[in-house]
């Protein structure tokens, strides 16, 4: 049985997910805190990012763009 991703702690701080504010991240699959609404209060425990070659936008955890030398919030 799949928990819902309301219910999973974020990979990165551990506190309860927001049903609405999440991403998934790119390298570990883990799911995090990312406001996809800039006028929400929401803490962003990673980033998003373009790909140069394929325009394509993805999201990384704080955790592994730290392990990257990305950073851990979006530029």
């Amino acid at each position: 049985m799949t928990t819902p991703s309301s219910h999973q702690p974020c990979s990165v701080c551990g506190d309860p997910m927001d049903p609405v504010h999440t991403a998934s991240c790119l390298f570990c699959n883990g799911k995090f805190h990312l406001t996809w609404d800039t006028r929400v209060e929401v803490k962003d425990c990673g980033r998003f990012d373009l790909d140069d070659q394929s325009l394509a936008l993805y999201f990384t955890c704080g955790t592994c763009a730290e392990s990257r030398g990305m950073g851990g919030q979006t530029p």
